[in-house]
Order: structure tokens, then C-alpha cells, then sequence
């Protein structure tokens, strides 16, 4: 029997839509550490894309830490749960840049032998990239991703490239998708040295031929939806969390209080195809 300190939220069960959790009863912790434990994911799968941690106001709920996983401000401090390295004979962190969304932006794949190299916390399928006005000639050739097995740099399967017109990459905004690896290994960025590539899982992409003219990333960003098997973790604190090193440092984190009644909302994107999951919480302080 769980007690206090760590308890079910919600019970193992294939889902495709919105769920709330019973009611929970706080009695003198001030934060919690929320446990997604996805076990099961369709041939097309299900897609968490936001966690609601929520206080009971009377016959109420009032939203108080939102982990929006397809659309929360990203983390671009040390360590990162998102990396984005832009690798022309040597690699420029370009993370703030290409989550700025707005100002900033990286020339990108200068040449074949250029790398975008995109890690995450979480496994993910889908890659966005919007490019400025400043579009790749078309003479660059396909796109080539790869994905880190844990002993070499492997192509990834099921790849489209949105971003392709006629044949040539980097010529349009769009979302590049493919197969989340089943043997998909964390680390290995290839010789960057930010602290947190060891906890990321990495893709890196290229063009097959250098082109005319290199395009002008204004953005590229992960899918931030849980949509593979894994356990996945969130933290709500009164303090700043941290594990006082990298290697520690698993889960995002949002400061508050945990209030003394609570529920767990979980949205769904992707509400036609199911996702098998349970959800446990520990208490904290």
C-alpha cells in the first residue's frame, strides 16, 4: 500500500482523451515530483501534451503549475533540456537562438559535412524548423538525420522531410518526422561540451550536397508531446530544484507550493490514438 510520501494518481490504462485525477489530500508536504510511466504506445501513437497540476477552491480548481509540454517557455540555461548545436567544422551552441522564436537565427548546413545536431530530455519524433525568408537554393539534395545508438550515428527510419520541394531540402518551413529508435541512447553530442548531453537524446541532420545558397534558420525546436514508452518526470517545489550537478539533473521543474487539496489533469494532443500510462507522485519537504 502507498503511503503518504508516494502515491497513485492515476491507474494504468490505455487512454486517447482529457483525464482528470481524484482529488488528492495534501497533509504537510510543499511540493511534489510527478511520475508518467508510458508503457504501451499504438502503431500511430497517443500524445501527452500538457500536465495540469490544479488546487481545489471550493467546488473549483484553479490551475497553479502547467509542465504545457507542446508549448511552455524552454529551458535555454545550464543544463539544458533542449540543445541545439549548429556544427561547421566546430560546434556553436545556437539553443537560445533557435527557441527565441522571434529575433534570432543561424545559417545552417553551410556544406554536406555540416551538422544541426538537436538533443532532448525526452525522446521525440518530430523536429519543427521555420526559416527566415532566406531559403536553401535548390541544389541541396535530401536530408540525411541520424540518430546516436550508443556506439555509432545511425539513419533514422520512416523520415519526411517537410521541408523538401522537389526533391531538395531546406526550402520551405516544416516539421521533419520519423520513427522514434527503439534502441535510441542518451549522449554522445559528437564533441559538444555542455553539461547536460549526457541526459539528452540527439538527432543530427545534414544535406547531401552543399548548396548555393545555405539557408537561414529562424527557429528549430523538438516536439515536446510524450509519445514513446519511458518514464517521464516533473517537479513542483518551494524552492529552486536543482541537483547541484548535471548528471543529476532529470526533470523540469517549476517553483510553487503544493496546496493542501489538489488534482492532476492530463490534456492529450492526438485524441484518435491511444497511450498507455500510469501516474505516480512522491511528495516533498
Amino acid at each position: 500500500m502507498l503511503s503518504n510520501y508516494e502515491i497513485s494518481v492515476l491507474e494504468s490504462a490505455a487512454r486517447t482523451a482529457n483525464i482528470n485525477s481524484a482529488d488528492q489530500q495534501n497533509l504537510r508536504h510543499r511540493g511534489v515530483a510527478i511520475l508518467v510511466n508510458v508503457s504501451a504506445v499504438g502503431g500511430t501513437p497517443g500524445k501527452i501534451a500538457q500536465l495540469d497540476i490544479q488546487a481545489k477552491i471550493g467546488a473549483g480548481y484553479l490551475s497553479i503549475a502547467s509542465f504545457g509540454l507542446s508549448g511552455r517557455s524552454l529551458s535555454i540555461a545550464n543544463p539544458k533540456e533542449i540543445h541545439v548545436s549548429n556544427y561547421i567544422g566546430s560546434h556553436a551552441d545556437v539553443t537560445a537562438a533557435m527557441l527565441d522564436l522571434v529575433s534570432s537565427t543561424a545559417t545552417i548546413c553551410t556544406t554536406n559535412a555540416a551538422y544541426v545536431y538537436v538533443g532532448q530530455l525526452y525522446k521525440f519524433g518530430l523536429v519543427t524548423i521555420d526559416l527566415t525568408a532566406t531559403v536553401a537554393s535548390a541544389d541541396g539534395g535530401v536530408m540525411v538525420v541520424e540518430y546516436w545508438n550508443g556506439s555509432t550515428w545511425t539513419a533514422v527510419a520512416g523520415l519526411v522531410d517537410g521541408t523538401a520541394i522537389t526533391g531538395n531540402t531546406l526550402r520551405q518551413d516544416g516539421s521533419v518526422t520519423f520513427t522514434i529508435p527503439s534502441d535510441w541512447a542518451k549522449g554522445d553530442g559528437n564533441g559538444i561540451t555542455s553539461p547536460e548531453v549526457p541526459l539528452l537524446y540527439f538527432v543530427r541532420f545534414r544535406t547531401t550536397t552543399s548548396t548555393g545558397t545555405d539557408a537561414i534558420a529562424q527557429s528549430i525546436v523538438p516536439s515536446r508531446t510524450i509519445s514513446a514508452t519511458g518514464q517521464y518526470g516533473f517537479v513542483l517545489a518551494p524552492v529552486p530544484f536543482s541537483s547541484g550537478s548535471a548528471t543529476g539533473w532529470t526533470m523540469p521543474a517549476i517553483q510553487g507550493v503544493l496546496p493542501k487539496r489538489w488534482r492532476l489533469t492530463v490534456i492529450h494532443e492526438d485524441q484518435s490514438n491511444s497511450i498507455t500510462y500510469d501516474v505516480v507522485a512522491s511528495y516533498l519537504m
